[in-house]
């Protein structure tokens, strides 16, 4: 917990669907990506299922801790939508 932010949720999200403007593969996968309660309580409309056993986070998630990563205030679509549009602006895109 952080004093400006609150809580902290540090979440994987799977399924994601980026669009390649290249037409070459895009990822599927955002593994590491830390949200304020609050921002999740804005994304979340109700619970899909129950995971049993987590993917391998302990790297990323011991980066973050150690450089004091920031904190996503904004809706988890929102920053799905960030995600995409900065994958393709790396690969010299324009949205």
């Amino acid at each position: 917990m952080t004093p400006n932010v609150g809580t902290i949720i540090y979440v994987r999200i799977d399924g994601v669907r980026f669009k390649n403007c290249t037409g070459g593969p895009a990822p599927n996968t955002i593994e590491h990506a830390p949200f304020a309660k609050s921002a999740l309580d804005k994304s979340v409309g109700h619970k899909l299922s129950t995971v049993t056993r987590l993917p391998d986070f302990e790297a990323g998630y011991g980066d973050w801790l150690a450089h004091c990563g920031g904190v996503y205030t904004i809706t988890v679509a929102e920053m799905v939508g960030a995600d995409d549009a900065t994958f393709n602006a790396g690969l010299g895109c324009k949205t």
